[in-house]
């Protein structure tokens, strides 16, 4: 006689949160924390943000079969496929799914290549090497500001890629506190309202 396999159907294990609120209090104060936290209920953690359940993944063997494997029994957040976010965005590589979202990843795989993120490797170098010169020595500086503002001019260099360029977006700057804020390009945004596949335009 051959025992059939047990399958456990009981949620995994998981942060109970706010009642109302759920576990979005304690991600936002704290996200780094938190996810490490979330590790120590086990390989799968449940978790929920107000009325959203979210599951957090830990074993490489998991997250392979979700994003390799069996990528193609899991779809998309439903906040990524809703209507409205599409008329947003577009019908890109962020909201798409199937044939159309493998062809468009073709169409942008030429800004992955390795001798394009070696170029990006180098201006890296060349902005953290430029800022280097700007500090004194016994200088007291803020460094959170100053990585935070040598990443936002390696943001704004290589945004000019036309491979990476994203419709709505024109830029980046700072709010004056060292965080990094995009900037809208409103013509772009437009177009995206209209269902135009920006990242496909792009990446022709």
């Amino acid at each position: 006689m051959i025992a059939e396999p047990q399958i456990n159907l009981s949620p995994p294990p998981g942060p109970k949160g706010h009642f109302l609120l759920g576990v979005m209090r304690d991600f936002n104060d704290d996200t780094l924390g938190f996810i490490e936290r979330c590790r120590d209920f086990g390989d799968v953690v449940k978790t929920r943000f107000l009325w959203v359940h979210a599951y957090f993944l830990y074993n490489p063997r998991d997250i392979e079969s979700l994003l390799t494997t069996n990528a193609k029994s899991f779809r998309k957040a439903q906040s990524l496929r809703s209507p409205f976010f599409a008329r947003l965005v577009g019908n890109g590589l962020v909201t798409s799914e199937g044939e159309f979202w493998r062809r468009q990843r073709r169409l942008a795989q030429p800004a992955f290549h390795r001798q394009r993120i070696s170029s990006y490797g180098a201006v890296m170098v060349e902005y953290a090497q430029r800022a280097l010169t700007k500090w004194r020595e016994g200088e007291t500086l803020d460094i959170s500001r100053e990585m935070n503002r040598l990443t936002l001019e390696i943001v704004v260099k290589t945004l000019r890629d036309p491979l990476i360029r994203v419709a709505g977006v024109s830029g980046a700057t700072e709010l004056g506190d060292g965080r990094l804020v995009l900037i809208l390009d409103v013509a772009g945004l437009l177009r995206g309202v209209r269902g135009r596949p920006a990242l496909v335009r792009a990446a022709r």
